[in-house]
Order: structure tokens, then C-alpha cells, then sequence
């Protein structure tokens, strides 16, 4: 951990500013908005005890490969990012006496997308590393476990939104990574059809945000769908 630290300190743009720091934090804000927008809700101020609980989440998203971000010799893997960016909301649930049996029985749905979800991206990839979703597979069937996958993974954080509680800015950074996480196989899709389409050295700035985009789409409508 300390070497990843010390390669963070290097990489300080990831960190403070893009794929984490400030740009994490409007987007996190954006999502945590548009989540109590599709639930009726409102978005509950963040409490000061509550600070800490973002910060797995905001070193996860300092972490994910993604372009244009400087690069940076240490990744994630699936499990890691899971761990990593539920921590908040597993911790609140905890917090509010939600581990009785009857509240962990709802987790089951969450669990069981976030399972399925992470053995098709895994075979779809060949390999749980984050980075691993960037690479177009082969053979080509493989495109349909990434995509599945994804958006397996995807509709796991619609079923832990919705079973977590209301949506906050606690919640919210750890809502962001693992919907961002779902959306590497559409990034990987999107450079694999337009990328060589594109001018030189826009695809980095152009399909990493189409592709989020296209993710929190799938997170909100799946999340309005479990109303």
C-alpha cells in the first residue's frame, strides 16, 4: 500500500483532479442528484463523521484506467474495486443496525448481480484486472460476456442503492467507481468501432466520458425500473 501511495504522489493529477479529485467529486455529486431524482428523494447533507467514508471510494477512482489520465504502474482488480467502493455503504447499513438477518437476506440480490456480473466480465476478459475490460477480446462472443457483464455489475448498484437506503454524498463516490467499473467494457467497445474514426489523440478525451455517460444511463434507468 505504501508503494501505491508513493506512485499516487507522483501521479498527483489522478489523484486531486481526473479520474479522482475534483472531477470525482462533481460526478459523484451529479449521480448521488440524479438517484434521488428517479426515487422521489432528496439528497441528505453529508455529516462530518461521514468525511472518511469517502476516501476508498476516491482512491479507487484515482485508480481505474481510464484515458487520458497519466499512467500509472499499479491497478485494480475486481474484488479490490468492490471492496473498495461498497465499503460506505456497508458501513452505513452496519451503522443503522441493518445486519439483521431479514436486512441481510435483501442483500442477496445485490450480491448475486455483483457475482454473476464479475464471472462474466472475468471470462469475458480473460482476466480479473480492471484494465484487462479495456482490451478487445477474442474470440468475438466474448464482447457479449463483457457487455453482459457490465451491465450485470451495473444493475448490481441499482439493487445495493436500492436496498442501502437513500442516496448521499457518503454513498455517492462508491456509486460513481462501480458504475464507471460496469462501463470499461463500453469504453473498450466504443475505441474498438470509432476510435480509428476519430482525429488523432481525441478518442482518450472523447470515449472515456461518452461511455460514463452511457453507464449512469443504464444505472439510473435500471434504478428507476426498481422503484
Amino acid at each position: 500500500m505504501r508503494e501505491v501511495l508513493g506512485a499516487l504522489g507522483l501521479a498527483w493529477p489522478r489523484l486531486l483532479i481526473y479520474p479522482g479529485g475534483l472531477l470525482a467529486l462533481i460526478a459523484a455529486w451529479l449521480l448521488a442528484h440524479g438517484l434521488a431524482r428517479v426515487t422521489g428523494r432528496a439528497v441528505p447533507p453529508l455529516r462530518r463523521g461521514d468525511i472518511w467514508l469517502m476516501v476508498p471510494p476516491l482512491l479507487a477512482l484515482s485508480m481505474l484506467p481510464l484515458p487520458p489520465a497519466r499512467s500509472f504502474p499499479y491497478g485494480l482488480d475486481l474484488l479490490a474495486a468492490l471492496a473498495l467502493c461498497g465499503l460506505p455503504r456497508v458501513v452505513l447499513i452496519a451503522r443503522s443496525g441493518g445486519l439483521a438477518a431479514e436486512r441481510l437476506a435483501d442483500l442477496r440480490r445485490p450480491a448475486g448481480a455483483f457475482v454473476l456480473g464479475a464471472w462474466a466480465l472475468a471470462e469475458g476478459a480473460g482476466a480479473i484486472e480492471l484494465s484487462a475490460l479495456l482490451s478487445a477480446p477474442e474470440p468475438a462472443w466474448r464482447w457479449g460476456l463483457l457487455l453482459g457483464g457490465g451491465i450485470g455489475w451495473i444493475a448490481g448498484v441499482a439493487w445495493l442503492d436500492r436496498t442501502g437506503g437513500m442516496p448521499s454524498w457518503a454513498t455517492a463516490p462508491g456509486d460513481l467507481g462501480l458504475t464507471l467499473i460496469g462501463g470499461l467494457p463500453i469504453l473498450a467497445l466504443l475505441a474498438a468501432v470509432i476510435a480509428e474514426r476519430l482525429p488523432d489523440g481525441w478518442a482518450g478525451w472523447m470515449l472515456p466520458p461518452l461511455a460514463a455517460v452511457i453507464a449512469v444511463g443504464v444505472l439510473l434507468t435500471t434504478r428507476w425500473v426498481l422503484r
